[in-house]
């Protein structure tokens, strides 16, 4: 599973190279492309294993998350990078990029790739595919991971850093 956009931010172009890369080992590999860009269809052709979809509901998207093998997101650059998280919280491991702040956001909890190495996302996917202790590893420590992004979690970090703030507060001499 991975996201378009229209202008091409979301590089889906990396993630349908990285599934033609693996057609030939699991030629009945899926690649859902989902984007709100109507013409989403025409832009990307008819590939093998190419299944673009149009705008989902929230519901439809977390199905989607939870029946995924993975969530491929090679994007460009991210202010922060919802869909690793609502992926990880679904229990579906991530390949994303080490570009902008996905690294951060993922913590540790995925594979990542430099946005324009095709090869290297092919690599994360394959490894997911093949190997289901990498893969229980990835959905176990992702689902740690997102407890962080919990909203009781960020409410006691967000009062624990005013205390730390408060504790070193110097009154002027």
């Amino acid at each position: 599973m991975a996201f378009a956009s229209r202008d091409g931010r979301k590089n889906h172009q990396a993630a349908i190279e990285a599934h033609a890369m693996l057609l030939p080992s699991f030629p009945e590999l899926k690649l859902v492309l989902v984007c709100s860009h109507p013409g989403i269809k025409e832009k990307v052709g008819d590939r093998q294993g190419l299944l673009p979809l149009g705008s989902v509901s929230t519901e439809e998207l977390i199905w989607l998350y939870r029946n995924a093998r993975a969530l491929i997101f090679p994007s460009f650059d991210e202010g922060f990078g919802l869909p690793p998280v609502e992926a990880m919280a679904c229990g579906t491991p991530v390949v994303a990029s080490n570009a902008g702040s996905l690294p951060e956001v993922t913590g540790g909890c995925a594979a990542l790739a430099s946005p324009s190495d095709w090869k290297g996302f092919a690599e994360g996917i394959r490894l997911i595919l093949e190997d289901d202790a990498v893969r229980g590893k990835m959905v176990e420590m992702g689902l740690r991971h997102v407890k962080r992004y919990a909203r009781e979690s960020m409410g006691l970090e967000l009062v624990a850093a005013y205390q730390r703030a408060a504790a070193e507060r110097r009154v002027p001499p």
